[in-house]
């Protein structure tokens, strides 16, 4: 188990790590854990692989302040706690109650600068808003295929938009405020210009992702697996990123488990 969590650690951060498949000429003898070492395949209705096609071309967007402050007052985007306590997702077959929150406005003041770079695209009606990793975006034909296969197990579909990106901080500066409200402030902004266009479901991947969009503090894994209802009434939950999905064994399945609630909130509003 120990080395299974260091292997998956290390595809998270995009390293390979190679395994011996047989017996090397003058190599030490390999550890026991070596030949039993597999990726188990998650029982889910997407998957990673990828038909060919060119992938998108990413965009870098800067909102200007004065629109993201408006943006912030009227949009509103941020959660208030769930009333219930937050229980571990049930299997897809089951038909426990939606886990449901509504939005408010807490205090954001701190003087931390977060760093993230998220990525905005839409698959039909869905907003897709995902984690990057810090050393690259890499928009393959299997990124792209994996969005569009977690989107139509909601139900949904539609083509796949040009990724839009935008990091934090933004400017290279240190006389610029770009602490935590100056980013929530621009996430806002962006996030209503998204939300413009026709949008039932808005996926949260990853934890900047999550807590940029919903003005939350607490961790990806206190928020995933959760429907959120943003103020245009679009329907959203939270999970990992796409490319945890992509390397983690086991992510998929997670993810899926994470997925039921909007789907469920889906089915319920038609």
């Amino acid at each position: 188990m120990q080395q299974q969590l260091r292997h998956q650690y290390l595809e998270a951060m995009g390293i390979t790590s190679w395994l011996p498949r047989c017996e090397l000429p003058g190599a030490a003898p390999s550890a026991d854990w070596v030949k039993d070492f597999r990726y188990p395949g998650p029982d889910i209705p997407f998957t990673s692989a990828a038909p060919s096609q060119q992938p998108a071309q990413p965009k870098t967007s800067a909102p200007d302040q004065a629109g993201a402050k408006a943006a912030l007052a009227a949009l509103g985007a941020a959660v208030e706690s769930p009333t219930a306590q937050h229980k571990s997702t049930p299997e897809p077959e089951a038909a426990d109650p939606v886990i449901e929150a509504e939005t408010t406005n807490p205090d954001t003041a701190t003087d931390i600068t977060p760093t993230f770079k998220l990525a905005f695209f839409r698959v039909g009606e869905c907003l897709v808003v995902d984690s990057l990793p810090p050393q690259g975006s890499v928009f393959s034909a299997t990124y792209q295929h994996l969005a569009t296969a977690i989107v139509a197990s909601l139900g949904l579909k539609g083509p796949v938009s040009e990724p839009d990106l935008m990091p934090w901080p933004m400017f290279a500066s240190k006389t610029l405020d770009q602490r935590w409200p100056e980013a929530a402030k621009s996430v806002a902004y962006k996030l209503q210009k998204e939300l413009c266009s026709p949008t039932r479901a808005v996926l949260l991947c990853g934890e900047a992702a999550a807590q940029m969009v919903l003005q939350r503090h607490e961790s990806l894994e206190s928020l995933q697996g959760i429907a959120f209802t943003l103020p245009t009434g679009a329907k959203s939950v939270c999970g990992m990123s796409l490319s945890e999905l992509m390397h983690i064994p086991g992510a998929k399945k997670a993810f899926w488990q994470h997925l039921q609630p909007l789907r469920q909130a889906l089915i319920a509003h038609g």
